[in-house]
């Protein structure tokens, strides 16, 4: 795809914002928020990094061992202190309902990682965090088979319905050449919940959303696979369960021992 037709795509995404949400985008995308993200190209070139879901096989894994690696949590994923995950080198929040759990969010969040990327569109509490901004298309409104992946932190990412394919996208900008995932397992029919308590709009965004939308998210994860194939980048399932199968699959312990 041509950078004029992304244009164009990247205009008709705005249109489908509420009114909101465009005058956030207006405030948070600014030329010094697109340097700071044009700062991040390739800094982490050739490193593995693991992203971090929130699927109750997390319990059967020992996190401590991602206390030394790279990592990437999302959403209320600050939780994971509790189970082992003592800090997390990036945090990404694309949904607003996060915000909105303000005990938790505003004691633990500040304390798990020092860089947060948040959705534009949302109105970021006054966290103490370096902060950078990103917006992001959902290829269903547009039906072009040629809208798979971002490679440019600048541009709107796709959206495949979870926040771990915005995960996976800036990992590869960072450079990372291994990008492992945990905890996403979308297998909602066995492993209902969350590897943490949940809060109530979590149990309800999950069966009304989540579950209906698990095989999108799954296409998803299978298009950014192929997309990173060519790039030389590995995309590699360590989750114990779930029905990520379109992607390769190692043991998790393995990955440590090696």
């Amino acid at each position: 795809m041509n950078t004029n037709d992304y244009k164009i795509i990247e205009r008709i995404g705005a249109m489908l914002c509420s009114p909101e949400e465009r005058l956030l985008k207006k405030k948070h995308l600014t030329d010094e928020n697109k340097q700071k993200l044009l700062a991040l190209k390739n800094i982490h070139k050739g490193k593995r990094c693991f992203i971090v879901g929130s699927a109750p096989s997390l319990n059967l894994l020992d996190l401590t061992h991602l206390n030394n690696e790279y990592t990437f949590t999302v959403n209320r994923g600050y939780m994971l202190q509790s189970k082992g995950l003592m800090h997390s080198t990036y945090h990404i929040i694309s949904d607003k309902e996060t915000f909105k759990d303000k005990d938790s969010c505003y004691q633990n969040l500040q304390n798990f990682s020092n860089i947060l990327f948040c959705y534009a569109g949302m109105n970021k509490p006054e966290i103490n965090l370096e902060t950078y901004y990103f917006d992001y298309i959902n290829p269903k409104n547009f039906k072009n088979e040629y809208i798979t992946f971002c490679e440019n932190l600048t541009s709107p990412l796709i959206m495949y319905d979870s926040v771990i394919h915005f995960g996976i996208q800036i990992a590869y900008y960072m450079g990372f050449t291994e990008i492992y995932l945990i905890g996403v397992d979308l297998d909602f029919a066995q492993n209902k919940g969350h590897a943490y308590k949940e809060t109530a709009e979590e149990t309800i965004r999950q069966q009304e959303h989540s579950i209906k939308m698990a095989q999108f998210m799954l296409e998803g994860i299978k298009k950014c696979g192929e997309f990173l194939t060519l790039k030389n980048v590995s995309l590699i399932n360590a989750s114990p369960k779930g029905i990520v199968d379109c992607i390769e699959r190692r043991n998790f312990e393995e990955i440590f021992s090696e």
